[in-house]
């Protein structure tokens, strides 16, 4: 049997250690996303969203630009 200790500690048999692992990043992802997430009373109006979807376009684009291909011009052409 194994402890580990900690402000989440937890004791079991380590029989899985890919299921532990698992465990802890997951735990360690909550704690993460809770402690990042903005207040519901805090609205940007869409504005984050517009600002990633313009930059996954734009770099849609350079990807297709760079590949030097007509295919690849004409793709981020498109995107214009």
């Amino acid at each position: 049997m194994a402890s580990i200790c900690g402000p989440n500690a937890f004791d079991r048999e380590l029989r899985d250690i890919f299921e532990v692992q698992d465990e802890i990043t997951l735990g360690n992802r909550r704690k993460i996303e809770s402690e990042t997430r903005a207040p519901s009373h805090i609205s940007c109006g869409g504005e984050i969203e517009r600002r990633l979807e313009a930059y996954d376009v734009y770099l849609e684009g350079k990807y297709n630009w760079n590949r030097q291909t007509e295919e690849g011009f004409n793709r981020a052409i498109h995107l214009l």
